[in-house]
């Protein structure tokens, strides 16, 4: 397995009560979505979320964040969770919570 299943099911048990919610295994991880648009991503390399531009900067100052980077410049909108399955449940329910609402917020993606 390429990603943490405790970390996957602690996930799931967040987004429970959530509509349109999707699971995609892509890349050798697992991809958390609402009606297409990205939530979060479970992989190898760690705990991806897209919180979006207008909660960007109040990610990072959350304990743990630190931004994506697609080379040397970072992704603004996307973070990277250090040591997520330390996370409290408390925390990890706050953090894919602000990435879940950004994807709601969004128009549904269609479908190819």
């Amino acid at each position: 397995m390429a990603y943490d299943e405790s970390l996957a099911s602690r996930v799931r048990s967040v987004l429970s009560s959530r509509q349109g919610v999707e699971e995609r295994n892509l890349f050798g991880g697992l991809n958390f979505g609402i009606n297409g648009n990205m939530v979060c991503s479970i992989n190898s390399r760690g705990f991806t979320l897209s919180v979006g531009g207008e909660n960007y900067e109040k990610a990072l100052s959350m304990p743990g964040m630190k931004p994506m980077m697609m080379g040397e410049k970072p992704m603004k909108g996307m973070v990277i969770v250090e040591n997520p399955s330390a996370a409290s449940d408390e925390d990890l329910a706050s953090w894919v919570n602000m990435a879940a609402d950004v994807a709601a917020a969004k128009p549904p993606k269609v479908k190819k």
